[in-house]
């Protein structure tokens, strides 16, 4: 058996009763481990900074998912998602892998350049491939 989702799909997510989460639509971040016979995933809200943690059945296919595919690049090894934020833009940077995105990703509220946070996601990149291979 395999997950019902995969990273970069747009999910709708039906929290249990006594959950408070945002209504809309969610992001799936990182594919997790089967446990108590289900699958689960991390999934992230667009307002939220920090991921959620729901099991494949609070979750079915978002109604915005039938949209056009997302334009995704990659940028050393790393998926950078740009999307469309109010009269701005944000770009969520996701590693190598099945990993779930990093709590730091670009972004301007402003109307302004798709490119310009582009191009300060990059940065992102850079500065996380330089942290990472530091030797201490």
């Amino acid at each position: 058996m395999a997950h019902k989702f995969q990273v970069g799909q747009v999910v709708d997510y039906y929290p249990p009763r006594g959950i408070d989460a945002p209504h809309g639509s969610y992001l799936i971040a990182a594919l997790l481990p089967e446990r108590d016979g289900e699958f689960h995933y991390h999934i992230r809200h667009p307002s939220e900074v920090h991921v959620r943690i729901a099991s494949e059945s609070r979750l079915s296919l978002a109604r915005e998912a039938t949209a056009p595919p997302r334009e995704i690049l990659i940028y050393k090894g790393y998926r950078l998602d740009p999307r469309p934020v109010g009269r701005g833009w944000r770009v969520m940077v996701y590693p190598p892998g099945n990993q779930p995105a990093l709590t730091e990703y670009a972004y301007s509220l402003e109307k302004g350049s798709k490119e310009q946070v582009i191009k300060e996601a990059k940065q992102i990149v850079d500065t996380h491939l330089e942290r990472s291979l530091r030797i201490p």
